[in-house]
């Protein structure tokens, strides 16, 4: 009689062990929670500080950023230090320990700044198409922002390393600049301007007669 009454309370103290147990793991392991991540936008490359709660302080965190894998250089119980992983795009920002979570905004990747390795040719009169070669352009073509001497060109064509545009009417001799996502490029050499004639008027007259003479790349 007494053995039944033993291996009775032995299963009725199991359900109450078992519970007991699960809350204390619960209270061990606590789900990460992120607060801020600084700077909140920032290219390839940088470092970045992720402050929040319940990170592991024994290195068992792991970040992502639009699923690409960073890598951590330190991390404690409220913060990790990371950097943004190359081929990371704008997206959510993830921190895994003992469960995840997620900032509470996408992170910003910015693109790298625009490049101008060089052009060709490196003269011409209005009209004519030159080809810029770099990198970082954007490949939709009216995303790349192309000035001559700050007058706009046409953008013909485009790809990440190369743009075609077409000198301007009202352009002269001068940098080529280009704008993609805000970010600015200046060429390191000129390009000339060819000057054309187009017409003159009057077509003939005595000495000292007043002409005009229309075209294009005069100097101004």
């Amino acid at each position: 009689m007494f053995l039944g009454r033993s291996i009775l309370t032995y299963f009725a103290l199991v359900p109450i062990l078992v519970f007991v147990s699960s809350c204390k793991d619960d209270e061990e392991s606590p789900k990460p929670i992120i607060i801020n991540v600084s700077p909140s936008k920032a290219r390839a490359g940088v470092a970045i500080t992720i402050t929040g709660q319940n990170f592991s302080e024994a290195g068992a965190n792991t970040v992502t950023i639009s699923g690409i894998p960073a890598t951590i250089s330190s991390s404690s119980a409220t913060s990790i230090n990371t950097t943004v992983p190359a081929g990371a795009t704008t997206g959510p920002l993830i921190v895994t320990t003992d469960g995840s979570a997620s900032a509470p905004f996408n992170f910003e990747v910015l693109a790298d700044p625009p490049e101008i390795e060089n052009f060709s040719p490196t003269s011409g009169k209005v009209g004519t198409e030159v080809v810029i070669t770099g990198k970082n352009f954007s490949v939709a073509a009216s995303s790349n922002i192309v000035k001559l001497n700050a007058v706009p060109a046409e953008v013909k064509q485009a790809t990440a390393t190369s743009i075609t545009a077409i000198i301007p009417a009202a352009a002269s001799s001068g940098k080529i600049i280009i704008t993609v996502n805000g970010e600015t490029v200046t060429s390191a050499q000129d390009f000339t301007v060819v000057p054309e004639i187009v017409s003159i008027s009057p077509s003939g007259g005595a000495v000292n007669s007043v002409i005009t003479i229309n075209g294009t790349g005069f100097g101004k």
